[in-house]
């Protein structure tokens, strides 16, 4: 064990949540709502190949996420046919408003970190563009996230990218000049 260790017993858990001292320092960061992640390097998803990945490591903050519709990026219609092309038109117009998409292995993530998904996710279908995958049947997709506002359960799935995406899908992105402030 390393030095910092020593195992603690945290406030109202039972004798299987012993963690050690490091791991109980990084649940107050977490729950200061500010995370340093690692989404340089895409998951390895059965029977998805990795088109075009753009992650990286940063300070995150889940509430300084902003959800984008496709009228507010300059499309002219929702029920867009998004492609290569448009998506990177997309990026280009975030790198202008200093920010950046977030790729799709930011899905174990939010599943780890709940209480921290801004409430208004859950009224959307949000994809998350930083990631490209191509299916087995050779079509474009990107994860989607769309949940039940009243029970506060998500779900996540690939959507083809040859559907049209509607009016109430956003597109997840984040300032990307976030630095760590706080603790």
């Amino acid at each position: 064990m390393d030095d910092d260790s020593t195992l603690i017993l945290e406030e109202g858990f039972s004798e299987k949540s012993i963690v050690s001292e490091t791991e109980s320092k990084k649940r107050e960061e977490k729950s200061a709502g500010i995370y340093e992640v690692d989404f340089s390097n895409p998951l390895t998803k059965e029977n998805l190949e990795v088109v075009e990945h753009k992650g990286e490591v940063f300070y995150y903050e889940p509430t300084k996420t902003k959800l984008y519709s496709l009228l507010q990026l300059g499309f002219k219609s929702t029920d867009l046919i998004l492609d290569l092309k448009k998506i990177n038109k997309i990026h280009k117009e975030l790198e202008k408003r200093g920010e950046k998409v977030l790729p799709d292995n930011i899905q174990p993530f939010l599943e780890g970190f709940e209480p921290d998904v801004p409430t208004e996710w859950f009224s959307y279908f949000i994809i998350f563009i930083g990631t490209i995958r191509r299916n087995f049947n050779g079509s474009l997709v990107v994860l989607q996230m769309y949940g039940n506002d009243y029970t506060k359960t998500r779900v996540f799935k690939y959507k083809t990218l040859d559907e049209p995406m509607g009016k109430f899908t956003r597109i997840a992105c984040y300032w990307a000049n976030i630095t760590k402030t706080g603790p």
